[in-house]
């Protein structure tokens, strides 16, 4: 046995314990491990019972590398797991490397979050929701390239749903794949009105060139994102959205 899995097998508690401590402590020695050991020291803590979790398995797929994730599903590991509520597509869309050997291997694009619990603010979501909110299209790209649902919710998470500034290009490449410029949204209205909300001309500019109607109403308010701009005093985009509609 070489030396750093003796090393991490040596932290493991000599003496009898419980089987949730000694758990606790495989893991934890998986988590040691991961950053940069070697296949055979990962095989061998797998081998002795340690598991993966949401931690553990994102440094996985910070790591980039075919061979190590290649080594967990001969292990048994269920690409489409939600047990930690996120599944694996979900917490590899900053890492194109795994993103794309995830898909081919068996990973579903549209799988979505599990529900969370009572009283937390995080919504149900899908990959291309969390690849949707980057400024960098290619996770995107690579979703929907195989296969991945155009969920009507992802436009609005490229747009923003908490002010981040990512850019068009997500928005960009949702559009190009069909989404809808003029969707209704019982929770965010239009495309438009959640740009207003958000104030973000650069997107605005973009889906007006693209055929957003700034005249559609939302459901609950009856008000159009045109309206909805001088309502909220929005002059530049209000001239915008009407230069558009002539």
């Amino acid at each position: 046995m070489h030396g750093p899995t003796r090393l991490i097998e040596s932290n493991l508690t000599p003496s009898p314990v419980s089987m949730r401590e000694r758990q606790k402590e495989l893991n934890g020695g998986l988590e040691l491990a991961i950053p940069a050991s070697s296949q055979e020291v990962i095989a061998r803590l797998l081998t002795l019972g340690a598991t993966l979790n949401s931690r553990s398995c994102l440094t996985f797929l910070a790591r980039q590398e075919p061979a190590i994730l290649q080594l967990l599903l001969d292990f048994g590991w269920d690409v489409n797991s939600t047990e930690t509520n996120f599944a694996t597509v979900h917490l590899a869309v900053e890492y194109e490397i795994s993103l794309g050997w995830l898909l081919e291997h068996g990973a579903d694009p549209s799988v979505s979050s599990e529900r969370r619990t009572i009283g937390s603010c995080l919504q149900r979501a899908t990959a291309l929701d969390y690849a949707s909110k980057r400024s960098d299209a290619t996770a995107v790209n690579l979703l929907l390239s195989h296969g991945a649902k155009l969920d009507a919710d992802a436009i609005y998470y490229a747009i923003g749903l908490r002010y981040q500034k990512n850019g068009t290009a997500t928005l960009q490449a949702l559009i190009d794949h069909g989404a809808d410029v003029n969707y209704v949204s019982e929770k965010y209205f239009t495309p438009l009105h959640h740009v207003v909300l958000r104030g973000q001309l650069d997107k605005l500019t973009l889906l007006l060139e693209r055929g957003a109607d700034p005249s559609i109403k939302a459901l609950r308010r009856q008000i159009s994102a045109l309206e909805f701009a001088k309502e909220k005093g929005y002059t530049d985009m209000a001239e915008m959205m009407e230069a558009a509609s002539r």
